[in-house]
């Protein structure tokens, strides 16, 4: 049958990650009934990262992992469609008017071995995020103001966060990546046990993962049995495909998107504002700590040229902020167009024609010729806050069968 994507199944984890493609051929064991029924697996096929892939869901970093600890893992909260979060094993919060506590009420779940969920594990969750040990956990930047000393649960169900400064989003950024609940003192990822509609049954890095349904997901258990999670280079991942040997492929090439765009038995998944490439100038050193400097470069660039060709149609020109689209971006902002002759105010000689804009090459290579910026991977530009740091693209579709732009 085919698969639906819910949250009930592993392709809701693939959706929520990302972009890909759906394919026509039944889940094994299926009926061929367009209405969901129990019983059957699915496989989903993402992008592979190696011996880099983990099951440990603080040090999560490819989509592959992402869509693997969604199976067997949940968080506090979550991020619905327009990027608010929502409820997960938190069914609700508040804060005190300073905004620097935060209480969590916990919803009735269970761990896979049967352990209920407690505010002890939420605790031990945010201080195994925030060990200083350890490098790779994603979140411990953007968490690092939670305050662990004064953190504490109250009663059964309910945990308070208690933070060094004040900040209205925590909520939010409970739902990004690298914030899953793990069982208090759990530290074995060869041996993942959460309380996500999966359990686990095998990993082997680099290949595949398989979770097997969980009966008593605290949302109700899935309709599969089991669900396979692979990683394949994008000719496997086409190749998959076309043979109808999985049900879900991510993040294909815009050239395979119009190979089978036309297929009955494949269905293209648009995710649209869902990623954002750019450029990126240091703006701690000269041509672009010169403000001109990047202006130009802004306005030198053919933005729906970039979208044409490099993105293949399948994205929107960007407008020098991140957040296109979505809440809180300012309303009633200029496009930015491209204007060369303002460019070439901004910097006669040309953008780089200080000695220090230098490309990193070999002491055989020949010195490229001087450009206003290298060639193109992206869809338009943006100026970034942050110090250092250049500029990127908002682009408005990211294709389940396209790149990832």
């Amino acid at each position: 049958m085919p698969v639906p994507l819910s949250r009930r199944n592993v392709l809701a984890a693939a959706a929520a990650a990302g972009a890909g493609l759906l394919t026509g051929c039944q889940a094994s064991g299926g009926s061929g009934s367009s209405s969901p029924r129990r019983g059957g697996s699915a496989r989903a096929v993402f992008p592979g990262a190696g011996v880099k892939e983990t099951m440990d869901p603080h040090a999560q970093r490819q989509f592959v992992d992402i869509a693997r600890h969604k199976a067997v893992f949940d968080k506090l909260v979550d991020l619905d469609a327009t990027l608010r979060p929502v409820p997960r094993l938190a069914r609700s919060w508040s804060s005190d008017d300073s905004a620097r506590v935060w209480r969590f009420e916990l919803r009735e779940a269970r761990f896979h071995d049967g352990h209920a969920l407690t505010p002890e594990d939420v605790l031990y969750s945010l201080s195994r995020i925030l060990d200083p040990d350890a490098a790779d956990h994603l979140a411990k930047k953007s968490l690092s103001h939670v305050d662990l000393a004064n953190c504490r649960a109250v009663g059964r169900h309910g945990v308070e966060i208690a933070l060094t400064r004040a900040n209205a989003e925590l909520p939010t950024l409970l739902a990004m990546t690298g914030t899953a609940v793990v069982r208090d003192g759990w530290n074995d990822p060869g041996r993942p046990v959460g309380t996500g509609p999966f359990r686990f049954a095998s990993f082997t890095g680099g290949r595949e993962f398989t979770g097997r349904r969980f009966d008593d997901h605290w949302d109700g258990a899935a309709h599969l049995d089991e669900v396979h999670i692979l990683s394949a280079e994008t000719e496997a991942r086409a190749a998959a495909v076309r043979a109808g040997e999985v049900h879900y492929a991510h993040e294909m090439t815009p050239t395979f998107v119009r190979t089978v765009e036309h297929d009955s038995r494949v269905r293209v998944v648009a995710t649209p504002r869902s990623g954002v490439q750019g450029f990126a100038l240091k703006t701690d050193r000269p041509p672009f700590d010169d403000p001109d400097a990047a202006m130009a470069v802004k306005l030198l660039l053919d933005r729906e040229r970039l979208v044409d060709v490099v993105c293949a149609g399948r994205a929107e020109i960007g407008n020098d902020l991140y957040g296109k689209g979505f809440t809180y971006y300012p309303d009633g902002l200029d496009q930015r167009e491209r204007d060369v002759a303002e460019a070439r105010r901004l910097r006669p000689g040309g953008c780089c024609a200080e000695p220090a804009c230098t490309t990193r090459r070999s002491p055989s290579t020949p010195p490229p010729p001087r450009t206003a910026s290298r060639r193109p991977r992206t869809c338009s530009p943006s100026r970034r806050v942050r110090r250092g740091c250049g500029w990127r693209s908002s682009t408005g579709r990211r294709s389940r069968t396209s790149r990832t732009f």
